[in-house]
């Protein structure tokens, strides 16, 4: 057991991931690029024009017999199948994921971009307590058509209702859940692996000039860019790189400097790559 949770916490120091995809990001077409990954992906022998598909599993039930829009509130399809996101969809959704990124960032960890935030509701003006960053582009988005709370299904048990203890813990549909309904987790299913929520590779540009003693007209310039990135190990390599805070407080050097920088390169700049 010990030698398992040893490997739970110091296995992050031999992974890396090139091209990850920063939360923190408030550019839509940046966002817009990212989720449509997945545009007109061939899923169980279905193609998706002009469509990125957010499946929740590998396979999924689909079953034409059963007829209606996925996306409909009260459709039985609704319980089939997946989601999938036209280009105006997402050019909806990211508008307001950027919108939320400006709220509450910039997010520390993947837990504060996904998860809502422990707010007292008498300070919470944004409802960031209500939900995560994304599942409230989602509805801001308004992706997920409402049912009528004074319709019943017959998808629902003794074909009730909505009651008022459904609306006060967010169900705002018959069918919330469903597959026909985008989720917080359907958007995280294929991103999920991309993501971070900080960079760990930096590109540094930096100028030098040299002045005129008397008249202070600049005699030469120079330019110069260094990409440089942030190790596991810390500074002092006597600790290992998954040592806790409470243990990285009795070093001095590594509790104040943190993890070492290596410069991958370096190179002079001409004047006309400013």
């Amino acid at each position: 057991m010990e030698a398992l949770r040893g490997a739970s916490t110091d296995f992050a120091q031999h992974m890396g991931m090139a091209g990850g995809f920063n939360v923190n990001s408030t550019s839509e077409e940046a966002w817009k690029a990212f989720l449509a990954g997945t545009l007109e992906v061939n899923y169980q022998g279905q193609s998706n024009t002009n469509e990125a598909v957010f499946a929740r599993t590998p396979e999924q039930a689909i079953d034409s017999t059963f007829g209606g829009d996925p996306k409909e509130p009260l459709s039985a399809n609704a319980w089939q199948g997946y989601r999938t996101l036209t280009l105006d969809e997402i050019d909806a959704l990211v508008e307001k994921i950027v919108e939320q990124v400006k709220l509450r960032g910039p997010f520390l960890s993947l837990e504060h971009f996904v998860n809502r935030l422990p707010v007292p509701a008498i300070d919470d003006s944004h409802g960031i307590g209500i939900k995560g960053a994304l599942e409230a582009a989602i509805d801001a988005a308004e992706l997920n058509p409402l049912a009528a709370v004074s319709l019943s299904s017959p998808l629902r048990k003794k074909n009730e209702p909505l009651t008022a203890v459904d609306l006060a813990h967010g169900f705002n549909s018959l069918i919330d859940g469903g597959p026909g309904r985008i989720t917080q987790g359907d958007i995280l299913q294929p991103m999920g692996p991309y993501i971070t929520a900080r960079s760990d590779t930096f590109k540094i540009r930096s100028t030098g000039t040299v002045n005129h003693p008397v008249t202070g007209q600049v005699i030469s310039q120079v330019w110069c860019e260094a990409i440089v990135q942030r190790l596991p190990d810390f500074v002092d390599d006597s600790q290992p790189p998954h040592t806790s805070l409470s243990e990285l407080e009795t070093n001095p050097v590594n509790f104040r400097l943190g993890r070492r920088f290596k410069v991958v390169s370096f190179r002079w700049l001409d004047k006309n790559e400013i």
